[in-house]
């Protein structure tokens, strides 16, 4: 005859199940608005029942239930695209930051903008070419094209100081990822030390992942997780990080975390652009390679405005200063006997009138009285100029036009995969306390189920043998 003793026990197993069931549910609610949590569910199975032999052949009877494990819900797949959406997004997002700020910059359409202050230099020539002799429209020339030449200052000032801003930033992302990569090797630690003894740590997968996406946001990444060879018996992971994997050359791995060994990310700033920057992964062994506008993440965007985008708008503004400086002096020096050019420099930084030049000795033409030939010929250069600056113009705001349509798309699509990844991973208050309710009554009748095996022993073991 079976014992009554393994009812109590199919009990108390029942009650630790529906518990622990129960507490893996409130863990899901207290965690409800925490960011990176994942859902966990209790998986109960049925415990191995116990064999009895009757009539001849053995009979199985059910022994109750038990906790396999307790499981996070995750979509691989839907992580390996948020991670990729997330790179593109901030991608474009820090491109159309800066290029939004260089945009301002030229503070087009406006008052104070240089296109204003060209216009105003081209017209205060063409006065002059009317009066030549006329000492406010003399002063006036002067007093326009030291404010072009303030205004070139400044931009040129500005951008600089926008390229020195991108520098330290490149280095601050370059640290991030290598804290990010020390914090996750050390997880990897406490992950394998917990499997190695039977245990799924949920809540350190979750901090793991966590840093793993925040990492997505500055480079593109790859995450590999393998079986560790040296244990048949239990899952215990490898757990493997490369980054911008789409620039390695045939044959070589920019690793940055393979389980318990890390790589140092280093950015060198070269000294003959472009490009500006080229990166180096340093640990038990180095490799070198330069950030392609193929990859994505934040760190990919600062460095192709290094390159690239900063460049080509200082080389542009720089050829505008040179037309504009060797048109002017070409016609205002042509006369043998006025040997001193209108302005100095070819750049917008050093761009600068002629400090020799005053209203007396200004040249408006070959030097007969009234004649304004030189100063009419200059005024003339508004038209091909101001077509150069703005073709610059356009083509600033058409790459800002460009960037903001591209990350407001990505911003749309990492909503959508953001969106599923919460239907899956997410918690739901009502399904929880769905599970609560039914995990309470479950624990209800295996109390009561307690108390009946209660009876019955009492029965046996003070009422048998008794007789009244």
């Amino acid at each position: 005859m079976r014992s009554t003793f393994a009812g109590l026990e199919l009990g108390k197993n029942a009650l630790a199940a529906q518990q622990y069931a129960i507490d893996t549910a409130g863990h899901n609610i207290s965690n409800a608005g925490t960011k990176g949590y994942t859902r966990q569910v209790s998986n109960l199975v049925t415990s191995i029942p116990n064999v009895i032999s009757a009539m001849g052949h053995n009979v199985s009877i059910g022994s109750g239930v038990t906790i396999e494990s307790i499981s996070r819900i995750r979509d691989a797949f839907v992580d390996r695209q948020f991670r990729w959406e997330t790179s593109k997004e901030q991608y474009w997002s820090e491109k159309l930051y800066f290029q939004s700020n260089i945009q301002a910059f030229f503070n087009e359409p406006a008052d104070d903008s240089l296109h204003k202050d060209l216009s105003n230099f081209w017209i205060a020539w063409s006065e002059l070419s009317k009066d030549p002799e006329n000492s406010g429209a003399r002063a006036l020339v002067l007093e326009r094209g030291r404010t072009l030449v303030d205004s070139f200052h400044r931009l040129a000032q500005q951008l600089t100081d926008l390229e020195n801003d991108l520098k330290s930033k490149v280095q601050v992302q370059v640290d991030q990822i290598n804290s990010y990569a020390s914090q996750i090797k050390d997880l990897n630690m406490q992950i394998q030390r917990a499997e190695v003894a039977g245990d799924t740590p949920n809540d350190l997968y979750d901090a793991r992942d966590k840093l793993v996406d925040e990492l997505s946001k500055i480079v593109s990444v790859r995450v590999t997780e393998t079986q560790d060879s040296n244990f048949k018996d239990r899952y215990v992971g490898v757990f493997k990080i490369e980054i911008a994997s789409e620039v390695a050359t045939a044959g070589q791995e920019l690793v940055l975390v393979d389980h318990d060994q890390v790589w140092e990310l280093q950015g060198e700033e070269a000294e003959d652009p472009p490009p500006n920057f080229s990166f180096s992964l340093v640990g038990s062994d180095t490799k070198t390679f330069n950030l392609e506008s193929s990859q994505m993440g934040s760190l990919a965007a600062e460095v192709e405005l290094l390159d690239k985008y900063l460049p080509g708008i200082m080389g542009e503004l720089d050829k505008l200063v040179q037309d504009i400086v060797e048109n002017v002096n070409d016609f205002y020096t042509k006369n043998g006997s006025y040997p001193d050019a209108f302005f100095d420099g070819l750049s917008a930084a050093d761009i600068a009138l002629n400090s020799s030049i005053t209203e007396d000795n200004l040249r408006t033409g070959d030097g007969n009285i009234g004649d304004g030939s030189i100063a009419s010929k200059i005024a003339a250069l508004s038209g091909s100029i101001g077509d150069s600056y703005g073709t610059l113009i356009a083509r600033l705001g058409a790459n800002v036009q460009q960037s903001e349509r591209m990350a407001q798309g990505e911003a749309v699509l990492l909503n959508q995969l953001l969106n599923q990844k919460e239907s899956v991973s997410g918690v739901s208050l009502d399904e929880e306390m769905t599970n609560i309710i039914k995990f309470q009554k479950s624990y209800a009748a295996a109390a009561r189920l307690v108390t009946v095996l209660d009876d019955m022993l009492e029965k046996i073991i003070s009422g048998m043998g008794i007789t009244r």
